[in-house]
């Protein structure tokens, strides 16, 4: 199918939906992929190596990651792996340990079952963290691999519980979803610089979802007041998608699929 859906965008707060103008839309991206960028150049080489490591393995693990089985496969000292996972924990967007010892979250990936299941054309299953994670992981997983690759989505509604199954490769170009639907998925509006809450996940754990139309979304928010973004599977949206990971990632730095 042609992804040709005209973008929407909105700002939920209180029960109110208002919808956010292309301009403005764009100038908060830009922000938030300025922050990421910076977050990003602050990892050398051989930590952003240890952080692709970790996104990598846990699409193929069914355990936490532990420090001994990086520096094992990596040929680093234990004492290393743990000054650099240290590091990453502590920026608040690339990994987190719930107990404090084995990696169970690397964005945009969870080893919990999130009910965000990704099948990728290669055989891995594999669970997006939350709700606009689902976007993220194809084009990441397809850039850390560079391989051109397509991935079906299987999640249900968060409102009305319907399930949607969506068809998607490693560009974010959306093949097919379910009949009937016209997802849409949100984040909270955060400032992770700013925050208080101890990692990444307490942020966006269950915050971050997918909703099956429009409809779904304004139901939802009128039992839901917290301040968040909603938006649909637009080619800008998704576009927005691939240039906050590449920020995120340093996917400049590496060779990538063309």
């Amino acid at each position: 199918m042609e992804n040709d859906v005209k973008h929407k965008l909105f700002m939920g707060f209180r029960g109110i939906l208002m919808k956010i103008p292309p301009l403005l839309s764009e100038k908060g991206a830009r922000k938030g992929e300025k922050g990421a960028k910076a977050n990003a150049a602050s990892l050398s080489d051989e930590e952003r190596q240890v952080h692709h490591y970790i996104v990598k393995k846990m699409a193929v693990v069914d355990a936490p990651i532990t420090d001994k089985l990086i520096a094992e496969e990596l040929g680093m000292s234990n004492e290393s792996v743990l000054e650099i996972i240290d590091k990453l924990e502590n920026l608040k967007t690339f990994i987190y340990r719930s107990d404090g010892k084995g990696i169970n979250w690397a964005y945009p990936l969870s080893l919990e079952n999130t009910g965000f299941r990704i099948t990728a054309s290669s055989g891995e299953q594999f669970f997006a963290a939350w709700g606009a994670d689902a976007f993220a992981a194809p084009f990441v997983y397809g850039r850390l691999h560079n391989k051109e690759l397509s991935f079906t989505i299987q999640a249900e509604c968060a409102n009305s519980g319907r399930q949607i199954e969506i068809e998607i490769d490693t560009e974010l170009n959306i093949k097919k979803f379910t009949d009937g639907a016209d997802p849409m998925f949100c984040l909270p509006i955060v400032t992770l610089a700013n925050t208080k809450e101890p990692s990444i996940v307490d942020i966006f754990w269950r915050k971050s979802l997918l909703f099956w139309s429009e409809e779904d979304v304004r139901e939802y928010k009128k039992k839901n007041q917290d301040l968040r973004a909603y938006m649909n599977l637009s080619r800008r949206a998704l576009a927005g998608v691939k240039r906050m990971q590449t920020s995120i990632f340093s996917f400049w730095k590496i060779k990538v699929t063309k």
